[in-house]
């Protein structure tokens, strides 16, 4: 749908307004300046009523809150609201105060609220250009100080970096991207992917993208509403093992010809097997066939596995059965978790993985490091250390422009805390290996 409207100058402030607190409180961006809205047949919202074409699994704060009143906008987002000015609030007696006001300052009155509760509604319904591209970036930047993210995952293209995300992790409908040029100013750029509601998707996980065959592809993991039809089965060696928060979750794949998409699904489904309960997909070529690394949830094996399977030219499906890498146990003093693997060849021909688990006792977030002792992804692979320890991981491995190599992986690993954090490394003779920084630098 093409936005066709221009705005006045007068709304157009209380645009950039609008946008800007959105941005400050990371939710869906508006650009301020230039954008296009159209008049949709919202009228005046009453209190407590929400237009049918909001979702409402996107209803701000998600407590019940009424998204709009008479004559004041109130934007939640748990602790924090947004109110208009006191020349435009709502008071107890507005009505008579706007019948005192002459039929001008009526007629500004309404449009300034129009234009905040259209920005308000494109916000958070999601506004579209007329080609399907990535909506206008706010003209806002985030920082990375500011920038709430798990899983980050960077892609190198032009000289320009390319970050994706999914927020909320639960509930969320799709992925969003970021870009920039210094790796700590942020533009955001809107979602590059939204899932089908037919899917019934409860959380999306650890969106990556890669280029590949001319095209650029994203891996990202998707939850399903579980379906009593199809129960996810435990596949453990304890025999009374029971599967933990079963549901349908599995690697999805999409292709686009941008790095900000519109993403679409190479097929109607996700490449691993349907009747297990995995994550975190990763890309590797080898040979000139593309591979898939992923993990095989502890939730559903008692020990967490990583897998490996060639795909199809087109990546839309296995091209073979899936084989064990290894298993999140076979080290001592660590966890049952297989999460993020990410794959790098170096410039003397040594296939390295990192992947993320938890060390024990303290049951620390990390990043661990293997080794394929043969140089192809079916391995064996062995373990060859710990390459960040700190509770922080899911991390990947990216080459500056100026040809230095960087992991990034949000840290620390607390709810509401998680910020991208980058760890300068270099390829040693014993493989990757960290490079010794301050913490500020961190």
């Amino acid at each position: 749908m093409r936005l066709v409207r221009t705005l006045p100058s007068c709304q157009k402030d209380l645009v950039r307004s609008v946008g800007q607190w959105l941005s400050r409180n990371r939710l869906a961006p508006l650009g301020a300046i230039g954008c296009h809205l159209s008049d949709p047949p919202i009228g005046i919202f009453r209190s407590g009523w929400l237009p049918p074409f909001i979702p409402k699994e996107r209803h701000l704060g998600g407590d019940g809150r009424k998204p709009f009143g008479a004559f004041g906008l109130g934007l939640h987002s748990r602790s924090k609201s947004l109110r208009l000015p006191a020349s435009g609030r709502a008071r107890k007696s507005r009505a008579p105060m706007i019948r005192r006001r002459s039929d001008k300052m009526k007629r500004l009155t309404a449009a300034c609220f129009r234009a905040m509760v259209m920005a308000a509604v494109a916000a958070l319904a999601g506004v579209q250009t007329v080609s399907g591209e990535t909506p206008n970036a706010p003209s806002g930047m985030v920082s990375r100080a500011n920038l709430r993210i798990r899983d980050p995952f960077i892609l190198v293209q032009d000289g320009r970096y390319y970050l994706y995300e999914s927020k909320p992790w639960f509930g969320g409908k799709g992925v969003n991207a970021y870009t920039s040029t210094d790796l700590e100013q942020w533009r955001p750029c809107g979602e590059v992917m939204r899932c089908n509601p037919d899917d019934q998707v409860i959380a999306v996980w650890a969106p990556e993208v890669h280029r590949y065959a001319g095209a650029y592809w994203l891996f990202v993991t998707l939850t399903q509403k579980e379906d009593p039809a199809a129960p996810i089965r435990p596949i453990a060696a304890s025999e009374n093992y029971r599967v933990r928060g079963a549901a349908r979750r599995g690697v999805w794949i999409y292709r686009a010809a941008s790095p900000l998409g519109p993403f679409k699904p190479v097929r109607n489904g996700p490449v691993t097997p349907k009747e297990w309960m995995c994550l975190d997909g990763t890309l590797f070529v080898q040979d000139n066939t593309p591979w898939i690394v992923f993990c095989h949830e502890w939730c559903q094996t008692e020990n967490g596995r990583m897998m490996a399977a060639p795909l199809t030219p087109d990546l839309s499906a296995l091209a073979a059965e899936p084989v064990q890498l290894f298993r999140a146990r076979d080290i001592p003093n660590m966890g049952e978790v297989t999460d993020g693997p990410f794959l790098w060849r170096t410039q003397n021909n040594r296939l390295q993985m990192i992947y993320s688990n938890f060390t024990l006792p303290a049951k620390h977030y990390c990043i661990a490091r293997y080794e394929s002792t043969t140089g192809k992804v079916q391995g064996p692979w062995r373990y060859t250390g710990l390459l960040f320890s700190q509770n922080g991981g899911h991390g990947m491995i990216f080459r500056k422009p100026d040809r230095s190599l960087l992991i990034t992986l949000h840290a620390p690993n607390e709810n509401g805390k998680e910020r991208m954090k980058f760890l300068p490394i270099r390829e040693g003779k014993d493989g990757l290996e960290p490079i010794p920084q301050p913490p500020e630098n961190q």
